[in-house]
């Protein structure tokens, strides 16, 4: 082919359509001569001779998909090659004065009419003319030309496949179905005359396409809401499928599909070079005018049928069918797993969230060991749901730990969307049947791993940067959250995703992929330690004390089981609970999630500032609410045991100080001692062995350099927030009594302050036994860039970083905000980075610091989180802005008697409750949480 077009100079488009499986637009005119050769002489003097012509002028229009003159092109040559018999449109063409013929292809079973009508119908399609591509297709495959349900012998199976795909696109359920059954009985007939490939390649092929062609109308039936002929269409294929399974296990059939599927891939391959005529980039900067379209060409993409085969065969296993028909079906969906021809897709996905079109893959069985367990959780097989289930999430983790040092972390999230999923289906059975021990133990486990993953994803490159990074791989990293604040910013302008978001976005991956490349081993091996079994069970009676609950609080999506597409399965969000004590676990949902979280962010809202008497009256109404929303569904008894309440928070539970609920009688924290974790693993952690040094770290009043604004004169209420810093009053006298506390115990403490007080100082800190940082603080928030002054504060508030949350250090007022390199700001990604491992206990002194975004949709990634993967076993952060006054007086009676004698968490309850004694609203002492890393 290329040397004929080298020869001719022919500019030609090829379209490779097989199956509906792949659709490419190849554009081969790279490979023309010079111009001074000029155009071949084609000779139009026949009508073969002109339908050549408009062929070719047709197929360069394809390579400029976006021209909807080809559409006009395509309808000239459909009008042609009609009025012509088929004798006459098989003929040779001569071109170049009789030097070169245009040759047929001679494997080809489909008539020239039929492959153009095929491209005049997918133009039409392509430009929203869809029922002039249905039109099209109906005259060509139609039995009787005024019954559109009978489908002639001899049709052209790709007509039939874009039909479905033009029927799906447009949500013609009707129509649909009607092309499906009538292409039913076809599929049947081929399969029993089924012929091996290198037997027969063309009889072979066309079998194929019928059957995958059956295959994708079951595929869309599904998805438009028909699921019952879906399944019925899926099972007819079932025995082409265990063929094709069969003839690909041996020698000779393996080494032809093989052949067969590495001559598909170079052409797919050489298809993504072409600028504008793949769907991936019509994508890019959509005006909101041109969107419908733009989503129907999504929905007419065909797609692999070959990642629909696990679905033949399920169709088979949930039917009535004899149980050796269901084995064979089972074996054959086994077998599929160890098939690489045959990789499974969440159909979820899309490339425009990838880098790489190898991530959207599962690792070929993550989707259908789930597809199988949610088959057998429809049918209350205990057994074989665990142990499907479990085999999916191993296949996660194998795939997660694969690409850990390639994606960039957003696209890591959207890989662990299958495995959420897995956690929904499991969730939502032990919401309907709670007394599952088997499945309740699987969820846990899960449920704590996932939330490790999530709220580590973040860390793994910071981590391996900055502790054995040069110079330069710190600034490359450093150019990456720039970028990343740049996207954000971008992104969230409510103008759509523009050229320059897109320029960014591509920029930013391929230094992801340069500076992970670099730091791999590292990452991986993080990533392996998180997602290494631990056996959660055998620890937990000792890691909960008698008296004792853990609550491990999940939001999830409660759905039904969808064995045929688990990824598609829809429902409401929901919080559940697992409720842990010492030889007992259960799960309970305690309700919808936007109930919840609607609650929860009015109440936080409410105490995160000072309150009159009369709203402090209301605001022990919602704390009440809260508890019966939250806690109450937990104990029947409406009353909680009398000890220690563990809490690891989710979503927006993470922002609520659970000590500050009421039950009616008492606020919790005066009867039960709280303790916050930020996953079910510190269950299982190893017991923090700390160095017996005796040295402490206390970082108070940084010198953040002249404030970007004159401050106004007046009352003022110092508290510490985000903004163009200001000193704090009364600094001193935390730094000095926190200093004394430590210094009573026999610790040596060494002050940083003013200048002294700056980011390097701070990041090269080697795990002190106690680091106390007293300083302005600041969580992640949409602020325009416009410099504000509050003059009833004493802080200015100008643009987030967005880069999540940070504390203030010297310098913070004079760096620029994109510049990460020692700009005067501990962001968590560099808190993170710190060499904490054998530090007892880190306080952030500072407001904000507690809370961060929300990663992944799940768990939250606050400075406690960045604390805990330094390595530091205790962290004393907060929730919202605080006031000077009250947290000094806090700090002093925490470190009083915390040092000595208490654990920390007894300590910081009882400063709490001291402060209560003055000042009741939890807006003075409710902000203070303590992060524990480890229960042993």
């Amino acid at each position: 082919m290329k040397k004929k077009l080298l020869a001719t100079g022919i500019s030609l488009a090829l379209t490779l359509n097989l199956s509906g499986c792949a659709s490419a637009l190849v554009d081969v005119s790279k490979y023309q001569m010079p111009s001074q050769f000029g155009m071949p002489n084609i000779d139009q003097s026949t009508p073969a001779g002109k339908l050549a012509q408009l062929e070719i002028e047709a197929k360069n229009l394809d390579v400029r998909a976006h021209d909807e003159t080809r559409v006009a092109k395509w309808e000239e040559a459909y009008s042609l090659v009609k009025s012509m018999d088929q004798q006459e449109t098989e003929r040779n063409v001569s071109v170049g004065g009789g030097y070169f013929m245009l040759n047929n292809d001679p494997r080809k079973s489909e008539s020239r009419e039929g492959e153009i009508a095929l491209k005049t119908a997918e133009a039409n399609a392509f430009f929203g003319n869809l029922q002039r591509a249905k039109d099209i297709i109906y005259e060509q495959i139609s039995a009787d030309s005024n019954s559109k349900t009978l489908i002639k012998k001899g049709f052209d199976p790709n007509l039939v496949n874009l039909l479905a795909r033009v029927q799906f696109a447009g949500n013609d359920l009707e129509g649909l179905r009607t092309t499906c059954q009538a292409l039913s009985p076809h599929v049947k007939q081929s399969i029993e005359m089924h012929s091996s490939s290198s037997d027969d390649f063309k009889n072979w092929r066309t079998n194929l396409l019928k059957a995958h062609a059956l295959i994708n109308c079951a595929d869309m039936l599904y998805k438009l809401g028909d699921k019952e002929l879906s399944t019925e269409m899926f099972a007819v294929t079932s025995d082409y499928v265990l063929k094709d399974l069969a003839e690909t296990r041996t020698s000779k059939g393996k080494a032809g599909f093989e052949q067969f599927a590495g001559m598909l891939s170079a052409v797919v391959r050489e298809a993504k070079t072409v600028g504008k005529a793949t769907f991936s980039e019509v994508s890019y900067n959509i005006p909101e005018n041109d969107r419908p379209l733009y989503e129907l060409r999504l929905r007419l993409q065909p797609v692999d049928v070959r990642e629909l085969y696990g679905n033949s065969l399920l169709a088979v296993i949930m039917s009535d069918s004899s149980s050796a028909q269901r084995d064979e079906s089972l074996n054959g969906l086994l077998e599929l797993f160890d098939q690489k021809a045959f990789r499974v897709q969440n159909p979820e996905f899309q490339l425009a969230k990838g880098e790489n079109d190898g991530m959207l893959s599962s690792a070929t069985d993550e989707i259908n060991y789930q597809k199988l367990a949610t088959y057998y959780l429809s049918q209350s097989d205990k057994k074989s749901t665990v142990d499907y289930f479990n085999k999916a999430m191993d296949a996660s983790d194998k795939r997660l730990l694969e690409w850990s040092a390639t994606l960039s972390n957003d696209n890591l999230g959207v890989l662990l969307e299958t495995r959420r999923k897995s956690i929904d289906f499991l969730l939502s059975e032990l919401a309907r049947a709670p007394t599952n021990p088997e499945l309740t133990e699987l969820a846990f486990a899960a449920v704590g791993k996932t939330k490790n993953i999530e709220t580590n994803l973040s860390t793994y490159l910071s981590s391996a940067v900055y502790k054995r990074g040069d110079a330069s791989d710190i600034r490359e990293y450093q150019e990456l959250m720039a970028l990343e604040l740049e996207l954000k910013n971008l992104s969230g302008n409510g103008g759509g995703v523009s050229q320059d978001y897109m320029d960014k976005k591509e920029t930013q991956l391929a230094l992801t992929r340069r500076v992970k490349e670099k730091f791999a081993s590292d990452i991986q091996a993080q990533f392996y330690k998180d997602t290494a079994p631990i056996d959660v069970s055998s620890k937990r009676a000792k890691a909960i004390e008698s008296g004792t609950v853990f609550l491990d609080f999940v939001k999830y999506t409660n759905i039904e089981a969808e064995p045929l597409y688990p990824m598609l399965a829809r429902g409401q969000q929901h919080y559940g609970v697992f409720i842990v004590q010492q030889n007992e676990i259960k799960f309970v949902d305690i309700g919808q999630a936007n109930e919840i979280d609607t609650e929860v962010a009015t109440y936080v809202a409410s105490i995160k500032q000072p309150s009159t008497r009369a709203e402090q009256s209301k605001i022990e109404e919602q704390a009440h609410a809260l508890y019966r929303l939250l806690l109450a569904p937990l104990f029947p008894s409406n009353e909680l045991a009398k000890g220690q309440i563990i809490v690891s928070p989710d979503s927006e539970l993470g922002g609520l100080p659970f000590e500050t609920l009421n039950s009616g009688q008492n606020l919790l924290i005066s009867t039960h001692l709280i303790r916050y974790v930020t996953s079910s693993r510190a269950l299982a952690a190893d017991p923090n062995t700390r160095n017996t040094n005796n040295t402490a770290a206390v970082v108070a009043g940084p010198d953040y350099g002249s404030p970007q604004s004159t401050i106004h004169t007046g009352e003022k209420v110092a508290t510490r927030s985000r903004g163009s810093f200001l000193p704090l009053p009364g600094i001193e006298l935390e730094r000095d009594f926190v200093k004394g506390a430590l210094e009573k115990s026999d610790i040596e403490v060494r002050v940083l302050q003013g200048l002294d007080a700056s980011e390097k100082n701070v990041r090269a800190l080697k795990s002190p036994r106690f680091l106390h940082i007293a300083s302005h603080g600041f969580a992640n928030e949409a602020v325009d860039n416009v410099v504000k002054v509050d003059p009833n504060t004493v802080s200015v508030s100008y643009g987030s970083s967005t880069m999540s949350t940070g504390v203030a250090l010297a310098g913070a007022n004079i760096s620029g905000k994109e510049s990460f390199s020692l700009d005067g700001i501990l962001y968590w990604h560099e808190l993170a980075s710190m060499d904490l491992k054998d530090t007892e206990l880190v306080v952030l002194s500072a407001c904000d610091t507690a809370i961060g975004d929300q990663l992944n949709g799940q768990a939250t990634s606050g400075l406690r989180r960045a604390i805990e993967v330094s390595g530091a076993a205790s962290s004393v952060t907060t929730l919202w802005s605080i006031p000077n006054e009250e947290t000094i007086d806090l700090v002093v009676d925490f470190y009083d008697v915390g040092v000595k004698v208490q654990s920390f968490a007894e300590s910081l309850r009882n400063a709490k409750l001291k402060l209560i004694e003055t000042n009741s609203s939890p807006y003075y002492w409710g902000a203070f949480i303590l992060t524990e890393s480890t229960l042993n």
